[in-house]
């Protein structure tokens, strides 16, 4: 995924891992590849001697400079490395992204029967210490949403993947640029649709009211594109797929999140993606569990929170969430990442890790909204989180349990 050419860029610039209680990961020190190297390997077509290739070279040495910074320290918990975003401007970066997380409160589609699939006022004494819905054939397969920043399509149509599984044991791909070509961001929260930002909550809605295609009927062209017209007669409809409507959990509680992941199925969650570690946040994750997320976070990503657990960081415990991404599987741990999930002094530890997002129209917020909104969680991760509602299944194939290892 080669980024933008220098003098667009120029415009801008200037007016599923395995559970496991071992070691997060091996803490010998390995240095970043030249520039030279970074070039042959991610196939860049940058000219020796051009302005753009001095230029590149100039951001890859400041990338290279702090992961290599980052990994010298023994203690870290997290790996970092020069992937393929290395040479990337922070404005590119930020396009990655493409989130517009709703405004603070906003309802869910109406249930058909008026009542939500979980009971969120039921108490439960614990629960599993390990989860993953990662053992899921839909989840094996990682989106990459290229330099469209469409991650409330590829996430909202991942999470629909994984529930349509879990309800049919039968697998379909969905064609995420059937929604960024279709379902429209009229009210402008952040963005204007498409490559340039939406929410799940508008992928869902959409799913429900026209449908969709499969990738094969509409495969995707990482761009913007001019809805087809003849769509409508191609779309499988949401009742077929046994969606009834979709729903969209309290804000910035914990045991709600915990509770629909574990009795009902993988959730799109928000997170500030660009939070800690400088202005790379998780663009230069490689492996572990990533500890830099700072409680002040603006929320400019969607990913698909698929489960949670454990593993040892100086012989104590250290929890973490599981997300996959939409950046291809040579991102992270095979596309996905683990997240730091604060269990210290409580379960719910992650619940009293709040912030403020100071900045929610700087592709978040909508226009007349506040000018400020409380995020809790790490990386503001527990602020919001939605999934398609389905029906029981009606074939002959039985649906997919969960999968749980031990309290």
């Amino acid at each position: 995924m080669p980024p933008p050419p220098l003098a667009a860029v120029l415009a801008l610039a200037l007016p599923h891992a395995a559970v496991s209680l071992a070691p997060v990961q091996s803490r010998t020190v390995v240095t970043s590849p030249s520039f030279e190297q970074f070039v042959e390997l991610h196939e860049r077509d940058y000219a020796p001697g051009s302005e753009e290739y001095s230029w590149r070279a100039g951001l890859y040495a400041r990338t290279a400079e702090a992961v290599d910074g980052h990994n010298a320290d023994p203690s870290r918990s997290w790996t970092a490395s020069v992937g393929k975003f290395a040479d990337y401007t922070a404005e590119e970066r930020l396009g990655l992204h493409g989130l517009v997380h709703g405004e603070p409160g906003g309802a869910a589609a109406e249930a058909v029967d008026g009542s939500p699939v979980v009971n969120l006022a039921a108490r439960r004494e614990e629960f599993p210490k390990f989860f993953s819905w990662g053992h899921l054939r839909s989840l094996r397969q990682v989106k990459n949403q290229g330099s469209c920043g469409s991650c409330w399509a590829a996430s909202a149509l991942k999470a629909l993947e994984a529930h349509y599984e879990i309800a049919t044991n039968k697998t379909k791909t969905f064609s995420v640029q059937h929604l960024v070509s279709c379902a429209e961001n009229t009210r402008h929260c952040g963005g204007t649709g498409g490559c340039h930002g939406a929410t799940s909550d508008i992928a869902f809605q959409y799913i429900l009211e026209h449908g969709i295609l499969t990738e094969d009927q509409y495969p995707y062209m990482h761009r913007d594109d001019k809805c087809p017209s003849a769509l409508a007669a191609r779309s499988t409809r949401a009742a077929d797929l046994g969606m009834l409507t979709w729903e969209r959990l309290p804000e910035n509680e914990y045991d709600p999140v915990v509770r629909t992941l574990v009795e009902v199925g993988p959730l799109v969650v928000s997170v500030a993606a660009s939070s800690g570690f400088a202005d790379y946040g998780i663009s230069v994750y490689q492996q572990g569990v990533y500890d830099n997320c700072r409680q002040d976070a603006v929320l400019n990503h969607a990913m698909v929170l698929f489960g949670y657990g454990q593993s040892l960081k100086g012989g104590r415990s250290q929890g973490y969430w599981q997300l996959q991404n939409s950046w291809g599987r040579d991102w992270g741990e095979g596309g996905t990442m683990r997240m730091l999930r604060r269990i210290q002094s409580t379960p719910k530890e992650e619940e009293f890790y709040c912030g403020v997002d100071r900045e929610p129209l700087k592709g978040s917020g909508c226009p007349g909204g506040p000018d400020t909104i409380k995020v809790c969680g790490s990386c503001g991760i527990l602020f919001k989180g939605t999934f398609p509602r389905m029906s029981a299944a009606k074939t002959e194939s039985p649906p997919v349990r969960q999968r749980h290892w031990f309290r």
